[in-house]
């Protein structure tokens, strides 16, 4: 069940909303148009998705999600295989406003265990990944105790707005889990960090993953130093955000999360988390047409970085930093 949504951004920013989104649209979308000519004769590809291969701990609830490098050509039907000890599951795809991303819903209860999956896009894509269901232990972490917004654009005071959307430690809620890792782990030390986004039931005030995105980030082979510290990077990485409306797909390019271990204490902790990247142009559309207060923290951001080389600003560096403390296993529901 998902909770209730903790934001209303109330009736004068909802009216604001309404003025400035046909600003925030058109912006966004002559920009999109440039990036399309760009890589409109490019072969489809698949730029990235989740569950990651060869995550574990996927839910059985799990909707997988693909992104292109462009959007799909209108008569390609995206089609999603799963299996799981000889069980077939078919699933049903919605595609992304801008066709060039895809979330699929399985039809039946994915089975548990080993699952192997083969996405398909006409005649160009046919991509195999697999993944499993068993949660394995691991530290679990609540990353979003005094979560804040350092940096959404050029404009301190943007981030600041953003900022002021949040409940720290509660909305938005990820919560990172390190498989493997204990308190009796010795650093240094490698690990797999991932994360994903959460809730607190209602019914038991227990910490809960969203069941159709699971751990949906993933950091690999993260290097923790002697005293605790690391530095994990990538090329990109899934950032889903818990909106007023909707748990929304979102992701950055360029991420880089560091932060200092701590596993002396009765609860572990990662000192001074901060977690940095660039929100590109598509998932700043999606961003703003999530909800309306998202919608005016887009429309009023100074964009900062341009990646398709017209000259113009179209996308936000974006950092946010907290001071994750860990979740014990009685206060966490799987």
């Amino acid at each position: 069940m998902r909770p209730s949504p903790r934001r209303n951004p109330g009736p004068v920013l909802a009216l604001a909303a309404w003025a400035l989104s046909s600003c925030t649209n058109e912006r966004l979308a002559d920009e999109w148009e440039v990036t399309l000519q760009d890589v409109g004769a490019d072969p489809l590809a698949v730029v990235d998705w989740f569950p990651a291969p060869g995550i574990a701990g996927v839910p059985d609830e799990i909707r997988p999600y693909f992104f292109f490098n462009r959007p799909i050509e209108p008569g390609d039907s995206p089609s999603l295989a799963l299996s799981a000890a000889g069980i077939a599951v078919d699933a049903e795809p919605e595609i992304d406003f801008d066709a060039a991303g895809v979330r699929f819903t399985p039809l039946t209860e994915v089975p548990g265990g080993a699952v192997e999956m083969q996405v398909s896009v006409g005649s160009e894509v046919d991509l195999e990944s697999e993944f499993t269901t068993d949660f394995g232990a691991g530290l679990l972490f609540n990353m979003s105790i005094d979560l804040e917004c350092e940096s959404f654009g050029a404009d301190p005071a943007h981030a600041d707005l953003l900022t002021s959307l949040f409940e720290p430690g509660v909305y938005p809620l990820w919560i990172l889990q390190v498989p493997g890792l204990t308190h009796q782990t010795p650093v240094p030390a490698r690990v797999e960090m991932r994360f994903g986004p959460a809730y607190i039931r209602e019914s038991n005030e227990k910490f809960r993953i969203y069941r159709d995105f699971g751990f949906s980030g993933r950091f690999e082979d993260v290097a923790i130093e002697a005293d605790g510290r690391f530095r994990a990077e990538r090329p990109g990485v899934f950032l889903p955000l818990d909106s007023p409306e909707e748990v929304i797909v979102l992701y950055i390019d360029q991420p880089v999360l560091t932060g200092r271990l701590h596993l002396s204490g009765q609860r572990a902790t990662i000192e001074d988390a901060r977690l940095e990247g660039v929100f590109g142009l598509r998932w700043l559309r999606k961003l703003a047409d999530s909800s309306s207060s998202y919608r005016i923290a887009v429309d009023l951001a100074r964009l900062d970085v341009d990646t398709n080389g017209n000259g113009t600003p179209d996308s936000a560096t974006f950092v946010v930093t907290s001071q994750p403390e860990e979740i014990f296993p009685s206060e966490y529901d799987d």
